[in-house]
């Protein structure tokens, strides 16, 4: 008869576990939903914030680029995982068009990306200060800027320092 009893309260005690535990299961999958709605929730808004940041990035960058003529800057770079990575990489047209980082350019086309830049720069800030262009020797045509340019060029034929005076910098030809 003990046996019986013992038998018969180890089955209430399963029971009870096992009711206990079904409660349990009951709460956590309430939980997994309200968890997985708080998760949608959460997601939209990064969501939301990955647009702003690339609508904001755009409008930055399209209000710097503004401002030149031919030069533009790259200020954020598109990476694999999605994301954004800062740059900053002066990007300057190629004879076809294409836009090619200034590191890649030729010597021409970084003297005058460098001159446009100063330009806008010294128009941003209103100074104007004389820009010093050397090595012009390997550009045949400057862009005109609104400041007095001086051209250091290398000339085999001139054994002594010789000054030309020019009133457009378009005149200037190596």
């Amino acid at each position: 008869l003990s046996a019986q009893i013992r038998e018969r309260e180890s089955k209430l005690i399963d029971i009870e576990t096992a009711k206990r535990q079904q409660t349990r299961v009951k709460e956590l999958e309430d939980e997994e939903k309200h968890l997985a709605e708080e998760y949608e929730i959460l997601d939209a808004g990064t969501y939301l914030c990955e647009v702003f940041i690339r609508q904001k990035v755009r409008l930055l960058t399209d209000s710097i680029n503004s401002r030149f003529k031919s030069v533009r800057f790259r200020l954020f770079v598109d990476q694999l995982n999605g994301g954004l990575k800062e740059d900053c990489e002066v990007m300057i047209p190629s004879p076809s068009g294409k836009l090619v980082p200034y590191s890649t350019a030729n010597d021409a086309a970084k003297i005058n990306a460098g001159m446009e830049i100063i330009n806008v720069l010294s128009e941003h800030w209103d100074i104007r200060a004389p820009l010093f262009v050397d090595n012009a020797e390997r550009i045949t045509r400057l862009n005109n800027i609104d400041t007095q340019t001086i051209s250091l060029v290398v000339s085999e034929r001139d054994k002594a320092l010789r000054m030309e005076l020019y009133e457009d910098a378009a005149d200037v030809v190596a």
